[in-house]
């Protein structure tokens, strides 16, 4: 194809001096450059159409964002972390380091230090019970938590089940006006085709792998305030789950309850819900005094279930009634939404009825060994105290209702409410249907102490107990290690009264012989005694 050229009287109209410059350029390369200019028009309009050829119809990208408040976020930056980041590296990475380390951390750091320490133990690299009058500086282990590197910023193309995918990881920048408390970002998947299916393929792939790393701990999540004072929910922590036997609690209300949140959580009770026209929601009441096991019991569901724990807190000076609505709106249909000691968010009666006498043991509604054993200031401990009478929170009752189970509430959830006096509570709050269970929380019997007693000492008899460092494995010498445990524990819930003293009290109490049951027992009567003294004088 040739250039149409100009016509000569065309030069004419040029300004002043164009003409003498093309004529300087025809005559230094030889060309007209009109022609020039022709061809690089004709080369930009094939381009032009190839691009759009490429977009639109010969190949096709398919795009999928993920952005950062959605839980495949976390899954697929995991995924990537742990399968395509160890093949081949990115050019910009983020080095994280944990905040909470295991405990097999901690040991590997320990064994780290005998190493460098020297000696018999050293080459042998076993941990040893805790000296008493050996103190180790433990900033190696404070300080050596776990570093794990993560894609940042850019992109990356990988095959991935016979398709061509390429992953982009874009950070969003704060301006002056709008701060951001923390980095922010989304992911953008682009893979090469007209099918979604290779993408959906690897977000599922990257879900399935993050629940099965994660089933064995419990997520918490809690409403935390941001810069701009708004109130979202935040990964707060993630611990191992909390096994149920290790709650100590009647064992028949143990079991009612496991069946009844089993039941509400299958699928074809949400069906037969739906057909009968019933909002789709569980509430329960856990009542009782300070220490007896309330939080436990709802850590120790979320893992047997295998439910997150989206925690609540109406005193939060941020938190008003559209907050309040929009958090619950945004829980996932299979959570556990926890509601800690709602009586202290002061959502009483009307002030035209007469609010309920608070308990003999003050307004704090707090055991009196609790105060006998804790180590608070008397200014914190009135602080608290007075949390129950004047506690201040913008959020109504009706507010809270509407929270609860109004229209925009989510369905699925579990919400559990905690509370130290359950007769305080207006009955709108805890009517059937916002309340479906009430679990009540006694201080422990004989049997619940035995049981505490096992459970702290049950898998540390085996040597630390006759001295031994290891134990055959023969039954007949772990039957007699359970019956001698057995008799330790009957012995040591002889020599406490009844209904007394919190779980928490005397948990507190063993943890000072967590190593020697036997010294455990001989001194659990004299420390009852004190502690019974102290009661008295502090309800005098």
């Amino acid at each position: 194809m040739t250039s149409i050229p100009l016509p000569r009287e065309a030069s004419k109209l040029l300004k002043p001096g164009y003409a003498q410059v093309l004529s300087l350029l025809q005559n230094t390369i030889g060309v007209d450059p009109l022609t020039l200019v022709n061809i690089g028009l004709f080369l930009a309009g094939i381009f032009t159409f190839v691009r759009y050829l490429f977009t639109r119809i010969i190949i096709l990208w398919v795009t999928v964002r993920i952005n950062e408040d959605d839980q495949l976020y976390q899954s697929l930056m995991r995924w990537m972390a742990d399968h395509q980041f160890m093949n081949r590296q990115f050019r910009s990475v983020k080095a994280v380091s944990a905040s909470k380390s295991s405990w097999e951390d901690e040991e590997e750091a320990l064994k780290s230090m005998i190493t460098a320490g020297g000696g018999d133990s050293a080459n042998k690299k076993v941990l040893t019970e805790p000296d008493p009058n050996n103190l180790i500086s433990y900033r190696t282990i404070v300080g050596r938590s776990p570093i794990s590197l993560q894609p940042f910023q850019g992109t990356h193309v990988f095959r991935r089940h016979g398709s061509w995918i390429l992953f982009q990881h874009v950070i969003r920048k704060g301006s002056e006006l709008l701060p951001q408390d923390k980095e922010s970002g989304y992911i953008q998947l682009k893979c090469l085709g007209s099918s979604f299916a290779p993408v959906q393929r690897l977000l599922e792939e990257a879900q399935l792998y993050h629940l099965e790393r994660t089933k064995t701990t419990t997520t918490v999540h809690r409403a935390i305030s941001n810069v701009r004072d708004m109130i979202r929910w935040t990964r707060f922590s993630a611990r191992p789950s909390r096994d149920m036997s290790t709650v100590i609690f009647d064992k028949k209300a143990k079991q009612e309850l496991l069946q009844d949140i089993n039941e509400y959580l299958h699928p074809h009770t949400r069906r037969w819900y739906a057909n009968h026209g019933i909002p789709y929601r569980r509430g329960y009441l856990f009542s009782g005094a300070p220490g007896t096991g309330k939080t436990s019991l709802t850590s120790a569901l979320a893992g047997v279930f295998g439910l997150d724990i989206y925690v609540l807190s109406l005193l939060d000076p941020n938190m008003n009634e559209s907050a309040l609505m929009r958090l619950m709106s945004e829980v996932p249909s299979r959570c556990i939404v926890l509601l800690e000691d709602i009586d202290a968010a002061g959502l009483n009666r009307p002030a035209s009825e007469p609010k309920p006498r608070m308990g003999r043991r003050g307004k704090g509604d707090k055991p009196a060994e609790m105060n006998a054993l804790s180590t608070t200031s008397g200014a914190d401990q009135g602080a608290q105290n007075g949390g129950n009478a004047s506690a201040a929170t913008s959020v109504s009752l009706s507010g809270l209702l509407n929270a609860i189970d109004g229209v925009s509430s989510q369905e699925g959830r579990i919400l559990i409410m905690t509370t130290n006096s359950p007769e305080s509570l207006d009955k709108a709050l805890i009517r059937p249907g916002r309340v479906d269970m009430h679990i009540a929380f006694e201080l422990p019997s004989m049997v619940d102490m035995q049981e505490l007693f096992l459970s702290m000492y049950r898998d540390d008899t085996a040597g630390a107990t006759h001295g031994s460092e290891s134990i055959s494995l023969n039954e007949e010498p772990e039957k007699k290690d359970d019956q001698w445990l057995e008799s330790l524990a009957e012995k040591f819930a002889e020599s406490m009264p009844e209904r007394k003293f919190s779980l928490a009290a005397l948990q507190g109490f063993l943890l000072q012989y967590k190593r020697s049951p036997e010294n455990a027992c001989d001194k659990a009567a004299e420390w009852a005694e004190i502690t019974l003294q102290k009661m008295a004088e502090d309800e005098e």
